[in-house]
């Protein structure tokens, strides 16, 4: 509700402030933040691998004046980085052991707790350093590692979910939406000088590319490839891409058009998020996941058609159009009548082949002509 509150007084007095989920001084990326999320949801589980990491890895710890390095609550604040930032590939990970260390050391200092900018403690220092390097160690022996991939392989997965349905609120919500460089594919920076690394902007053109190629061939196939893949960030490139094009081709809605939050009802209603966008005759539902551990295994996250959605239903105005076109599968789905001439969508419809919905009146889609936008064009 809040959430919805706000988005009504933005539409209302600040149309077009900006929407920004990364910018120059994020301290962890949003996909960083989005897997972090997720933590909240496995409180249980997180603070039994805490206690258990904590205990694996004091052997590593050195003493400085009297007192283990790292101490408690900056060793809490190096495992949940590691979390939200660790690389699925391990031909990242030598790289990673750099950037965690210098991200590191600049949050200690910052903190100002046991050294600073102005006064460095280089012993404090050398041995937190020395710590990250011991754990992070890719050796056989080093059970600690092993551990943290395989639980951050969990957490990643539904914290890709989480930042789909974080860009695609970006791109719908009243206000400017807001692409830091780079973040079209998953942002696993931390703050600078971390998040100002050169971004390969060719990579992102030629997969970009592929993906329109791809969708004239087989959409289907294209859509189960990014969801099945979904470690190397496709998935959330195609959503961006698709959801601009739907604004570009419907501007005036997005610039002047109504927001008004969408009720949901059934099983898993506390884990979706929706409303609708309206300019006369002109509408658009935008409907996303949230809380996704209570919607989807650890092995399915994130298919779409594999969430528990059963009989959750979204509920639409009594006015709304009877076809509605969804813009990532292309698919046409029908709203159904309750006797009394409500009309709504079933969840598991919506939800079946991608895992956040954004969908225009079937009428409006046909008539509506394709504004390619180039993503050359759009960085200028």
């Amino acid at each position: 509700n809040a959430f919805h509150e706000f988005n009504l007084r933005r539409a209302q007095a600040w149309p077009h402030s900006l929407n920004a989920t990364s910018t120059h001084d994020t301290k962890r990326g949003e996909d960083v933040r989005a897997r972090l999320n997720v933590l909240s949801e496995l409180p249980d589980e997180w603070g039994r691998h805490v206690f258990e990491w904590a205990e694996m890895n004091r052997p590593h710890k050195r003493l400085v004046r009297g007192r283990e390095v790292p101490d408690r609550n900056d060793e809490y604040f190096l495992y949940q980085s590691l979390i939200g930032a660790l690389p699925l590939a391990k031909e990242e990970h030598a790289e990673f052991i750099d950037r965690i260390k210098n991200y590191t050391i600049k949050a200690v200092r910052e903190a100002k707790v046991y050294t600073g900018w102005l006064k460095p403690d280089n012993d404090y220092e050398d041995a937190f350093l020395g710590f990250i390097e011991k754990i992070l160690e890719p050796s056989k022996d080093n059970a600690f590692l092993g551990q943290l991939r395989q639980w951050t392989g969990k957490i990643a997965r539904f914290g890709a979910l989480n930042s789909l349905s974080q860009t695609l609120l970006k791109l719908t919500c009243p206000g400017a939406p807001d692409l830091y460089q780079g973040s079209e594919l998953w942002d696993l920076h931390f703050v600078d000088p971390d998040n100002r690394q050169a971004v390969d902007f060719v990579c992102r053109q030629k997969l970009l590319v592929e993906i329109k190629k791809r969708e004239k061939e087989n959409l289907q196939l294209l859509l189960l490839d990014l969801l099945t893949r979904w470690q190397d960030g496709r998935v959330k490139l195609f959503l961006i891409y698709k959801a601009l094009n739907f604004r570009a081709r419907q501007n005036h809605l997005f610039q002047n058009g109504s927001y008004v939050p969408l009720a949901v009802s059934g099983t898993a209603a506390r884990h979706v998020c929706a409303f609708t966008r309206r300019d006369g005759a002109v509408w658009s539902v935008v409907a996303v996941l949230r809380f996704p551990t209570g919607v989807f295994s650890d092995e399915n996250a994130p298919l779409g058609r594999q969430g528990a959605w059963k009989d959750t239903l979204l509920e639409l105005p009594g006015d709304s159009p009877a076809e509605w076109s969804h813009v990532f599968t292309g698919e046409t789905i029908p709203a159904r009548k309750t006797a009394d001439g409500k009309r709504y969508l079933y969840l598991r419809d919506l939800f079946c082949d991608f895992p956040v919905a954004l969908l225009e009146a079937s009428s409006t889609a046909s008539k509506a002509m394709p504004a390619s936008l180039p993503l050359e064009e759009r960085l200028q």
